[in-house]
């Protein structure tokens, strides 16, 4: 079910940007580069799912004071630990695309939460 869900957004998209370009494709040719895109957008989802699911888990972690290596470690593991969950079959590639997403996703939050701490909640640490 989850490759037919994402093969109508990729058809859905095909069309869209056909629209958008005014491109003028036949429908033999919206499903031909449906067929061709297919692949990339459920990468994609893979990687736009893991990369948020990390951002979900590890910036609280992050407030309350795991950060570092910890903070990749623990959430990292919890987060890839969701790619062997039951009724799922994971292949490495996607067992890598998804640890990619959430690498990213851990590595943003440091990167958001450090500038955080030294811009914008600088005044209130100061202040107690």
């Amino acid at each position: 079910s989850s490759a037919q869900l994402s093969y109508k957004v990729t058809h859905k998209l095909v069309e869209t940007v056909d629209t958008i370009a005014d491109l003028e494709l036949t429908d033999a040719q919206i499903n031909v580069y449906t067929d061709k895109y297919h692949f990339y957008v459920r990468k994609l989802a893979h990687f736009s799912e893991y990369f948020l699911l990390a951002v979900t888990v590890s910036f609280p972690l992050y407030v309350y004071g795991m950060r570092g290596i910890w903070l990749m470690v623990f959430a990292g593991a919890f987060c890839v630990g969701f790619a062997f969950i039951a009724g799922r079959t994971p292949t490495k590639r996607d067992v890598y695309i998804d640890s990619c997403g959430v690498f990213l996703g851990i590595i943003l939050t440091q990167i958001v939460g450090f500038i955080g701490r030294k811009t914008i909640f600088a005044p209130l640490a100061k202040k107690r």
